[in-house]
């Protein structure tokens, strides 16, 4: 289960900034970080894999959990281990490099997750808007899950639209640079609670119809590369018993 102890180590581990203190401190970070953070992905792997069974879900694999220290390639700070930790679901990113994917983020200072693209291709948000205009069935339910007020939009929108004359709920879908629906909290309380699984859990399968409307969008723009490809649906995710 995830604790203030997490947090702190993440904290410590970061402060120190050392391989030789993350070292001696190894038993603790299985203890407080890594254990807690694999039996929660074990957890919500087995919804996501309902909704895809593509999804890659093994923590060692597909980089579906964070590692302790950042990419050294891209460390332009000095810090060579992080503070905050995440997991990601996605089918395999040597295939699909920029695969929609569920996600949750642990930071010292508020958690988030949901779904959405990292940096989707111009053929992905283009099929994705013409998903949009024509109101795709799958479209109509990724506005359900819109519509209740538990996620948000948080990606970039264009300052003018591109889309003056179509109707304001679906310019706030096809402005969008980025494409992801998150939910954002810092009541720790959730964080550290037994129940913190489920309930993150249960938020994904409420963004299904979210996921299913990228993965469509996904399987349109691949086709219309291969002009070969079969665009498949995926079903909505069976029932789950917790």
């Amino acid at each position: 289960m995830i604790s203030e102890k997490t947090l702190l180590f993440l904290a410590e581990n970061r402060f120190n900034n050392s391989r030789e203190w993350i070292q001696t401190h190894r038993e603790e970070y299985e203890k407080y970080v890594s254990g807690p953070l694999k039996a929660l992905a074990a957890e919500l792997g087995g919804v996501v894999s309902g909704i895809d069974p593509e999804i890659i879900t093994v923590p060692s694999r597909n980089g579906t959990l964070s590692r302790v220290h950042r990419d050294t390639r891209r460390v332009r700070d000095g810090m060579l281990y992080r503070e905050n930790m995440w997991l990601s679901f996605k089918r395999d990113r040597k295939a699909s490099p920029a695969c929609a994917e569920f996600f949750l983020v642990i930071t010292q200072t508020e958690f988030f997750y949901g779904c959405g693209y990292y940096m989707p291709s111009s053929e992905v948000m283009n099929a994705l808007r013409s998903l949009i205009i024509a109101r795709d069935p799958l479209f109509t339910e990724a506005q359900k899950v819109l519509s209740d007020g538990r996620f948000a939009f948080t990606d970039e929108r264009y300052k003018k639209s591109r889309f003056p004359d179509m109707p304001e709920e679906l310019k706030m879908w096809l402005d969008l640079k980025n494409f992801c629906l998150m939910r954002r909290s810092n009541d720790f309380s959730v964080l550290f609670s037994e129940d913190f699984g489920k309930t993150v859990g249960e938020d994904f399968l409420r963004l299904a119809p979210v996921y299913r409307l990228l993965m469509k969008a996904e399987d349109i723009s691949h086709s219309e590369l291969s002009n070969n490809s079969r665009i498949t649906e995926l079903k909505p995710p069976s029932a789950i018993t917790w």
